[in-house]
């Protein structure tokens, strides 16, 4: 009766009996049958007589963990933080959907941040560090020179701005803006 090897099953499944194999991982035993608890694909561990079902984790959804670099994007600002939509970890892909991250002002620099509007806007593209958090919103940070706005756009024309020296420059209205701009900052 049992099932073959690398079968694909589903939680309440037989899977097979308790006379051919006993149950180990992800399986239980009710009235003979082995039965398995999780999504996933049956393995046999013939020398031992057991049965296990290793989960399938193909649909686990991506998140960040404190450490990771993030891009986001400010959606709101108000003091003493600013709100981001995290859309990206780098080094591990896309999100699925945006999820909160929350920048207070001590957080922004290691210089003192006077006025919160002189170093992020919203519609910003910043790059960021997460510093706490296992579910929305994270804390996030954008301490070091490799951290902060990589991509901003004019608020008069929203035509994207270039890095001139430590300040950001509309071309077409020949403004100079201040933010606490990455190193990595997209238009040079």
């Amino acid at each position: 009766m049992v099932k073959y090897e690398g079968n694909l099953v589903v939680p309440g499944e037989v899977v097979a009996v308790i006379e051919e194999f006993l149950p180990s991982l992800n399986v239980y035993e009710v009235s003979g049958n082995v039965i398995a608890k999780v999504v996933g694909l049956i393995k046999v561990d013939m020398e031992n007589k057991e049965l296990t079902v290793e989960p399938l984790n193909r649909n686990k959804p991506l998140l960040p963990s404190p450490g990771d670099t993030v891009r986001a994007m400010v959606t709101s600002i108000r003091s003493p933080a600013v709100v981001a939509d995290i859309f990206e970890i780098e080094g591990k892909g896309n999100l699925s959907t945006p999820l909160t991250g929350v920048l207070y002002v001590p957080n922004i620099s290691t210089s003192k941040v006077r006025d919160i509007y002189e170093v992020m806007r919203v519609g910003d593209v910043i790059r960021a560090k997460i510093i706490k958090g296992k579910a929305p919103p994270y804390l996030i940070s954008t301490k070091g020179k490799e951290y902060g706005v990589i991509l901003a756009f004019c608020p008069h024309c929203l035509k994207p701005l270039t890095l001139k020296g430590y300040n950001l420059y509309c071309k077409n209205c020949k403004l100079n803006f201040k933010r606490k701009v990455s190193l990595l900052y997209m238009l040079k």
